[in-house]
Order: C-alpha cells, then sequence, then structure tokens
C-alpha cells in the first residue's frame, strides 16, 4: 500500500494480511485531502497545528496520508496491539518529524485523549454500527476540539444518526464507500 500524494506520495507502507483489516482506498483518500484542501468550508484544517485522530485506525494509512499533507500531530486508536507496532515499523521507514501518540483501546469507548483534535477521520468495521455510539463518546466525554471537522468513512447505504448540533456539511459517495464531512452546528454556522 502506498502513500497518495503530499511530501510522502509513491512511499510503501507495510500492512499485515488479515479479513479484519480494511484499509481505506487510494482513490477515497486522494479525493479526501482534495476535499479538505480545495473545499472553502474546510481550509486550514491540513496543517502543522492540526491535531488529526484516527479512530479505528487500523493500517494508520490515513494518519500517514495526514502527515504527507502536513499535519504534524496525530493520535490513533486502534484495539489491536499488533497494529501498534506496524504503525510505529512504518512510522520509522518515513524518518518522519511528526509526532503522535498510539492509543490500544476500543475507538468507540475512548475515555481520554492527551489534547483535543480538530480533525477527526473514522473507519468503524461497516458491520458493527459503531458510528453513533463513538460519536456520542467523543462528545459526551468532551474529547474534541468545539470547531472540529469530523469524517466518517461507511457503506454507501448507511444513513447517519447523528447526535444533536452535529450536522452533515457534505456527503460524497466512491464505490461503495460514503463520505460524511460533520461539523458542529453552531460552530459552522458561525464561520459561514
Amino acid at each position: 500500500m502506498r502513500i497518495s500524494a503530499g511530501k510522502y506520495r509513491g512511499q510503501k507502507i507495510r500492512t499485515i494480511e488479515t479479513k479484519l483489516l480494511k484499509p481505506t482506498r487510494s482513490d477515497l483518500r486522494e479525493a479526501l485531502f482534495n476535499i479538505l484542501r480545495h473545499n472553502a468550508d474546510f481550509q486550514g484544517y491540513l496543517n502543522k497545528d492540526t491535531i488529526f485522530l484516527d479512530l479505528f485506525c487500523g493500517s494508520a494509512i490515513m494518519s500517514f496520508e495526514a502527515f504527507s499533507h502536513g499535519v504534524a500531530n496525530a493520535i490513533l486508536v486502534e484495539q489491536d496491539h499488533k497494529l501498534k507496532k506496524l504503525f510505529e515499523e512504518n512510522a520509522q521507514l518515513l524518518k518522519n518529524n511528526e509526532q503522535y501518540n498510539f492509543i490500544t483501546a476500543e475507538a468507540h469507548k475512548i475515555a481520554s485523549l492527551p489534547v483535543q483534535p480538530n480533525l477527526i477521520y473514522m473507519d468503524p468495521p461497516y458491520e458493527h454500527n459503531l458510528v453513533t455510539q463513538t460519536l456520542d463518546n467523543l462528545l459526551e466525554k468532551k474529547l474534541v476540539a468545539a470547531d472540529a471537522l469530523i469524517i466518517i468513512e461507511v457503506a454507501k447505504k448507511t444513513r447517519l444518526n447523528l447526535p444533536p448540533n452535529l450536522q452533515i456539511c457534505l456527503e460524497k459517495i466512491y464505490g461503495s464507500s460514503k463520505l460524511y464531512f460533520v461539523k458542529n452546528y453552531l460552530t459552522w454556522r458561525q464561520k459561514l
């Protein structure tokens, strides 16, 4: 698997073979970061001050893409401890200066984070219906910044049941997957 764009474009990332791992396709990754780069509603989320939260991170390809696009800090959450070791091996291959915290935990039950992230990506297993539970947990425990942008990857036919004050800003379909770009309604409306 290779990083699709940015300063690490083409860099190979090692992964492990398992049916439990579903890395985000390269065309979807490229489209997502193009949206963040060029959509006026989302500009300012890709820079060295961004704190990126990668929930259900799996292979961590999304964190590597974020690093490649200028993000300097990431928090990765994944319950499989083997994937932490894999991430650290891949990070050494890049010889990057980015900072990260890898938390081995169930992403939908995370109790605390070292800082409040402002760019969140979640790609839970499609069949487990964990989006609402994860969002509720993040908001209830005030784990994310008030102006955070939350990007959710789900199966194409999935309809979101969002907690109060969260609103879908953009929805895009790529093959069998759908991306939702979600913000706090009150914060988002103030910026319009």
